[in-house]
């Protein structure tokens, strides 16, 4: 008999132990396609005059690049950096249901000015633009003032007249020459001076684009914009053409054209592989002779770098359990992944952040850096208390992903209880006496051993060994076979009173 009651047991334990299992199974999470995962901003005038508010649209993605409302508070900085460096904050805050906001700025100074935008608690992939502020002087004229008195302004002799002559090169150039027409001596007539001619217009190349981790996702579709500006006060006469050359990924408009009456031209720049400082060049413009401003840097103005990042559309878990029992001990991962939820090793290291929202759930450790090549992490949940924790993983500037993890203690006071009723069982077969009182027994020094293991054991032990339900279910065995000795013997262990 003691045999074949031995094998019940271990039966019994085995299928306790599949249907806990299969109760852990990770939940799936619920489509948050539609949830804001990006801000974006651009300048709603291609160009914009010096004294007027420049105003600016920031709208809300969803991780496929469409519009998304709000679903809760969503406060974010708007940050102008004007041509002298000089730096300006703004804030806005999206409310529930808004996924769009315009916002005007002031902007003091003429020439390109970079504008960015990043959500307050970096939630959200954030990103940057340039704007164009021109100034409002008036075309210079090409008519030389009557009586001037300043030496380098051609004195008109007798018997002369001038002509405006275009300077090769460029429409943009007038040179002043006086044409004798007298047959008298040269001699006679005040030397003729040659009006200086203003500077060629420049123009500015200037990259930007998303903020994942500092760069545009190289995804293969997510643009960063090339934006070529013209600086000159009047207006293109003509189209202005400037082709580029790049190190990687490809262009959608090369050359970028400047079209006449305008002063800005814009390409998208897409990659589908990571590269932490990718380059394009302007290899010519067609008019040529154009003179590219400088950035301040010292590097040259007709290079840009731009950073693309890997192609991370957010975090999930993997193996996320429904519930977990009091004395489990449970290592929850989490993974990066793409639009197709497939996993995505780094090319550059990450933080990851698991946070709880309560004392139930124990979290060690709370924070790791993914080293790169790798593509999840784990960390170790320990239960301290009964009832509901939701567990949260983070990544800068993606949304944070909650899981609801219910801690129960119906399956361990069930296992406590079978194994005091075992034990009192195989002590009266091993010792006879009375059956009655030898279960009662064990269902009381096997639920009091129980007891005293979960809630004051475990929490000063790490061994993950000891940390489940057999563990339970045998401590309440042997204490239930020994009797009241064993119940002693716990007690004095975890220094309880003795009973």
């Amino acid at each position: 008999m003691p045999k074949r009651l031995i094998f019940a047991v271990l039966v019994l334990i085995v299928v306790l132990h599949s249907a806990q299992s299969l109760s852990q199974q990770m939940n799936q999470q619920s489509d948050n396609g539609q949830a804001p995962a990006k801000i974006e901003l651009s300048p709603v005038r291609a160009e914009n005059r010096l004294g007027d508010e420049v105003p600016l649209q920031i709208n809300l993605l969803d991780r496929n690049g469409k519009p998304a409302a709000a679903n809760q508070n969503i406060a974010a900085d708007v940050k102008v950096e004007q041509p002298s460096g000089q730096t300006a904050t703004y804030s806005i805050t999206f409310a529930p249901g808004e996924s769009s906001k315009e916002l005007p700025v002031p902007i003091p100074e003429s020439g390109v000015s970079k504008v960015t935008v990043e959500q307050t608690n970096k939630q959200l992939i954030g990103g940057s633009n340039f704007v164009l502020v021109r100034p409002t002087g008036k075309k210079r004229s090409s008519k030389i003032p009557k009586n001037s008195k300043d030496p380098k302004t051609e004195q008109k002799g007798p018997g002369s007249e001038l002509r405006d002559l275009p300077r090769r090169g460029s429409g943009a150039h007038l040179i002043r020459v006086a044409l004798k027409v007298s047959r008298r001596p040269a001699a006679i007539y005040p030397a003729q001076a040659v009006a200086v001619a203003a500077p060629t217009p420049q123009l500015q190349l200037e990259v930007s684009g998303e903020d994942a981790n500092g760069g545009t996702r190289a995804d293969g579709k997510t643009c960063a914009s090339v934006q070529v500006f013209y600086l000159g006060e009047a207006d293109l006469q003509r189209d202005v053409q400037i082709w580029l050359s790049f190190s990687n990924g490809r262009i959608d408009n090369n050359p970028i054209v400047i079209h006449k009456g305008t002063a800005a031209g814009i390409a998208c720049w897409v990659s589908s592989f990571p590269i932490q400082a990718a380059t394009i060049r302007v290899a010519a413009t067609n008019p040529p002779g154009f003179t590219f401003a400088s950035l301040g840097d010292g590097g040259d103005p007709k290079v840009a770098t731009h950073k693309f990042t890997d192609n991370i559309a957010g975090i999930q878990f993997v193996n996320a359990p429904q519930s977990i029992t009091i004395v489990d001990s449970f290592r929850l991962t989490a993974q990066f992944i793409d639009l197709n939820n497939e996993p995505v090793p780094l090319t550059q290291s990450r933080d990851v952040h698991f946070t709880t929202d309560n004392a139930a759930l124990g979290i060690n450790p709370g924070q790791i850096t993914v080293p790169v090549g790798a593509f999840d992490s784990s960390t170790q949940l320990t239960p301290t208390y009964f009832g509901t924790s939701t567990v949260r993983v983070s990544t800068p500037y993606y949304d944070p992903v909650p899981m609801p993890i219910r801690i129960t203690w119906i399956g361990v006071l069930c296992l406590s209880l079978l194994g005091g009723f075992l034990g009192g069982l195989l002590a009266w077969i091993n010792s006879n006496g009375k059956l009655v009182v030898r279960i009662i027994t064990g269902l009381i020094v096997g639920l009091v051993a129980s007891w005293a293991y979960v809630v004051v054991g475990l929490p000063k032990l790490e061994t993950s060994f000891l940390h489940n339900q057999l563990s339970v279910f045998f401590v309440a065995l042997l204490v239930g076979l020994s009797g009241v000795k064993g119940a002693t013997f716990i007690s004095s262990k975890f220094n309880l009173p003795s009973f």
